[in-house]
């Protein structure tokens, strides 16, 4: 059908250009318009024949493609080497149909892999399509990325719902275009801290409530729709509240915290943590939160998993009752743990803006205003001298923080930094 459409193409410029003297300029080759399904793909050419094309993503994924002869102009060449845009039909996941290549030609963007090119963008996956994701991060803004040659590390595909971070190369103006190198579900349970305590004094018009925990400890609620889980939501009555964001205090000295929703009685929460030790003897585990908390925790032998607790290890921790930024309540139960990534693979991430990259280490702000100082790296090109004061920047790190992760964090290292899309 290729060969058709230029057939037609071609036999139109001969009759536009007939009767014209030989002076006329050459008319331009036109290019075969695209069908609407068509799909597009950035990447490097390692070996290329009449027959066949061989390419590898910016995520690292290669393909062969088929090629029928008809699909890279004759004025370009490709060669070994060369970082092509390739439009197609088709899906290039499935080996049993490979897809029609429509297109070839020289991309005028580069597979670059420094720290000037890399963003990250995490946030909620609002929309699905083929070979596409919408995604809505937590300013709110939507941006949409091609997921045909990115890494996918989800379980089941990517579904609508869903937190994901997305690595990419391009401009966060124009997502569209950005070549993605990996698309990774999010642990959203990493920062989750659970208070129980009387829930009163709900306002339905303001979706707030005001929740009084076992202390007396007072806390200003901002509830979204989560309170309307609940059977009678204007009578005090004993609940949960399950929030990500740390609590803030206001001007009353009371804190206040955005909850995600009302946890029931009797359903599990969990959090992240990476393992500082395990004593098989005493059955004592130290754990350490994503904000630096150190918990130390006593475990039946039958919550260790199958793949052991080593140091540096990621593991997600089940429980039953209530925790805060740093501890948990006596009467909590810990019902399960299993093992996220072991120590070689395991990663945590740290959004932030820069305030120093010097000497001394680079120096974080999170948006919740605290400061955290990295003075290790895997590698000296771990941090980019580019890295500079004022950037948003997601910086990747290996280990865990300490309690004062301000003054200083010997037990974790940083892998690399991005910036950060918002």
């Amino acid at each position: 059908m290729k060969k058709q459409i230029a057939a037609v193409i071609a036999l139109s410029v001969v009759l536009l250009t007939s009767g014209c003297d030989a002076s006329a300029q050459e008319p331009q080759p036109e290019q075969e318009e695209l069908p609407a399904d068509a799909l597009n793909i950035q990447a490097t050419v390692l070996d290329i024949t009449p027959e066949t094309l061989i390419v590898r993503t910016n995520a690292g994924q290669e393909y062969v493609l088929r090629l029928d002869g008809d699909e890279i102009a004759q004025d370009t060449k490709i060669l070994s080497g060369s970082y092509v845009s390739i439009d197609y039909t088709g899906d290039l996941s499935k080996q049993s149909s490979a897809p029609d290549v429509l297109r070839v030609s020289k991309s005028t963007a580069k597979g670059v892999e420094n720290y000037s090119s890399a963003m990250v963008a995490q946030g909620r996956i609002v929309k699905t399509g083929k070979q596409m994701i919408a995604l809505k991060t937590e300013s709110g803004k939507v941006y949409e990325f091609s997921t045909a040659d990115a890494v996918q590390r989800a379980d089941g595909g990517l579904e609508e719902g869903m937190w994901v971070r997305v690595v990419f190369d391009g401009q966060g103006s124009d997502t569209r275009k950005a070549a993605v190198r990996q698309i990774s579900q999010m642990h959203r349970t990493q920062d989750s801290y659970v208070i129980e305590g009387m829930l009163s004094e709900y306002d339905k018009k303001k979706a707030t409530a005001q929740l009084k925990d076992d202390s007396r400890q007072v806390y200003q609620v901002q509830l979204d729709q989560a309170v309307i889980e609940l059977d009678e939501p204007e009578k005090p009555q004993r609940a949960a509240v399950l929030y990500h964001e740390r609590a803030e205090m206001d001007d009353k000295a009371q804190f206040v915290l955005q909850a995600d929703r009302v946890v029931q009685a009797g359903e599990k929460s969990s959090f992240c943590a990476v393992v500082e030790e395990y004593d098989e003897k005493t059955k004592e585990l130290k754990l350490h939160r994503s904000n630096g908390a150190l918990l130390r925790l006593r475990i039946d032998e039958s919550l260790v998993p199958a793949k052991g607790l080593d140091t540096r290890d990621l593991v997600e921790v089940f429980y039953l009752g209530a925790s805060t930024e740093r501890t948990l309540s006596q009467n909590v139960e810990i019902v399960e743990i299993r093992s996220v990534e072991k120590a070689e693979k395991a990663e945590l991430m740290l959004l932030g803006v820069v305030q120093a990259n010097d000497e001394k280490g680079l120096l974080i702000r999170t948006p919740q205003g605290g400061r955290v100082l990295f003075e290790s790296k895997a590698s000296k090109n771990s941090i980019s001298p580019a890295v500079t004061v004022g950037d948003r920047v997601c910086v990747y790190y290996s280990g865990w923080l300490s309690e004062q992760p301000e003054r200083g964090n010997e037990a974790a290292q940083v892998t690399h930094v991005s910036r950060w899309l918002v």
